[in-house]
């Protein structure tokens, strides 16, 4: 699990999402666990399952069986000039984490 965990029970972003999840790709880790915001952007290293987490409660639950979390897809590249989801989620992310 990458990711820091608020006083509050909720996930935070962290820095070097994309990075550690091509490291768990490199060392045959087949899964991890990021913060919601930070999904996206590991869902970018192809081989790794990303699955994202919005607080400890949830992450529990799922690893009891008890929720599904289900895997984050790569976005795909937007056709237009609007801002791709992946731009949007970032950003309520970085405001977020203020």
């Amino acid at each position: 699990m990458v990711g820091e965990l608020s006083l509050d029970g909720s996930v935070r972003h962290v820095r070097g999402a994309l990075p550690m999840a091509a490291l768990a790709r490199a060392t045959d880790v087949q899964r991890i666990y990021v913060p919601a915001c930070d999904a996206l952007q590991a869902a970018l290293v192809p081989g790794v399952e990303v699955l994202p987490i919005v607080d400890l409660a949830g992450l529990v639950a799922h690893l009891q069986g008890e929720a599904v979390i289900a895997p984050q897809l790569a976005a795909a590249p937007a056709d237009d000039d609007e801002a791709p989801p992946a731009s949007r989620t970032l950003q309520r992310c970085a405001a977020r984490s203020m």
